[in-house]
């Protein structure tokens, strides 16, 4: 929803002049194309969650929690690419005890195989 002028994100109908053309949905990413003709709020009907972030026109934006519940953000006059996106925080880490792993189970195959043949 686009909503109305004013400063929370909760306050606010939704006025003529906003409009959003696309809508892209997928697991870690939400894009929509937004064009209102004054500075609102766009709430998107989601749950508010740690590891999400924001991009305006590429520029990184502030989320801010609307209803207790969903996410925001305060979009500027005209046409927009508002882009939501989910960074996993402990993905890294998981790939790396992953690999690790792994290579202690080859390595612990290989020295059983050595030890087999002796």
């Amino acid at each position: 929803h686009l909503l109305g002028r004013g400063d929370c994100p909760a306050n606010g109908t939704i006025q003529v002049g906003n409009s959003v053309q696309k809508i892209e949905d997928k697991s870690d990413q939400v894009v929509v194309d937004v064009t209102t003709d004054h500075a609102g709020w766009l709430v998107l009907a989601d749950t508010y969650y740690p590891g999400w972030s924001a991009i305006i026109d590429g520029v990184p934006t502030e989320i801010q929690q609307a209803n207790m519940m969903f996410r925001a953000v305060p979009v500027p006059a005209g046409a927009h690419e508002v882009r939501f996106e989910y960074h996993f925080r402990w993905m890294w880490a998981g790939i790396l005890i992953s690999l690790v792993s792994v290579v202690i189970v080859v390595v612990l195959f290989r020295t059983r195989e050595v030890n087999s043949i002796n």
